[in-house]
């Protein structure tokens, strides 16, 4: 009688030995490769309509918020600082200028 290891490893090897027998010797001549590239490319480009729908203006504060961040940023370039005084700079300079007409 076999050892139930031993049914168990035959079991294991038996069908990589059927696989690598009816394997073809040969390789298989290259088709062309069917156009994906075209149906990939033109499902991820947005239609023009639906790109102009998407982005919207942005709203007075955040303009206002984009003002404060250049002239703040511009002083600290002048200033030439870098790291942890830059940050402290950047955090009082941008609680501190107020957006016009408020």
């Amino acid at each position: 009688m076999l050892r139930p290891v031993a049914l168990l490893a035959a079991a294991l090897l038996w069908p990589a030995g059927v696989l690598a027998q009816t394997r073809p010797t040969t390789p298989a001549p290259a088709s062309p490769t069917p156009a994906l590239s075209t149906l990939t490319s033109a499902a991820t480009i947005p239609a023009p309509e639906s790109a102009a729908k998407a982005k919207k203006p942005p709203s007075p504060k955040q303009l206002a918020a984009h003002e404060r961040m250049q002239r703040c940023n511009a002083e600290a370039r002048e200033k030439d600082m870098h790291g942890d005084p830059r940050k402290a700079f950047m955090k009082g300079c941008l609680s501190t200028h107020t957006a016009p007409n408020t």
